[in-house]
């Protein structure tokens, strides 16, 4: 079987059992780097620059599983630099992705200043080995937001510099209800 690829503005699209890779892309000033779109397993991006973006340098979601982002340098994205979209249910969820070696600096100095952000429920995904980073502008202030919903992340070996949260764990909905009732 082969994979036809639909690139349009970025997008990633498989519409067979393959997988898509991309090799060496740079994707500069766009609204989003790379979009994951609807059901990409096994993808590739590997040594891309995704930079200077209108919204992302990545974004990932909808059933996109089992994808490798590897030594990318993901900078200066306006909101966020890998954003993990809100599924539409669980079964949706970007799973089991993994993102290793790249850089991740200054991101979000037009929203609320994220390197990685997770929204809602996406399992088993693996950070690893990447450089975080703030060049002193206070442009990217955390590294990594793990939605609530998320579960099975695992964050290793990350090096963070000048922000002022590495990782940020969101609490659940039942545990900011306790803590609101005095519940321990």
């Amino acid at each position: 079987t082969t994979t036809t690829e639909i690139v349009m503005k970025n997008r990633l699209q498989k519409t067979s059992p393959t997988c898509i890779s991309r090799l060496g892309c740079i994707s500069r000033g766009n609204s989003q780097g790379i979009f994951f779109c609807w059901g990409v397993t096994d993808g590739l991006a590997q040594n891309c620059d995704l930079s200077d973006n209108l919204d992302y340098g990545v974004t990932i979601g909808h059933r996109d599983t089992d994808n490798r982002i590897a030594h990318c340098t993901i900078e200066r994205n306006h909101k966020v630099g890998l954003l993990f979209r809100q599924p539409l249910s669980e079964f949706r969820g970007a799973h089991r992705n993994l993102v290793e070696g790249c850089t991740i600096c200054d991101n979000g100095f037009k929203s609320k200043g994220f390197g990685i952000q997770f929204l809602g429920e996406t399992h088993d995904v693996i950070i690893r080995d990447n450089i975080f980073a703030d060049s002193g502008q206070s442009q990217q202030k955390i590294g990594i937001q793990v939605s609530a919903e998320a579960e099975g992340t695992k964050i290793s070996g990350n090096t963070f510099t000048g922000m002022e949260q590495e990782v940020v764990y969101l609490p659940t909905t039942e545990n900011q209800s306790s803590l609101a009732s005095g519940a321990s």
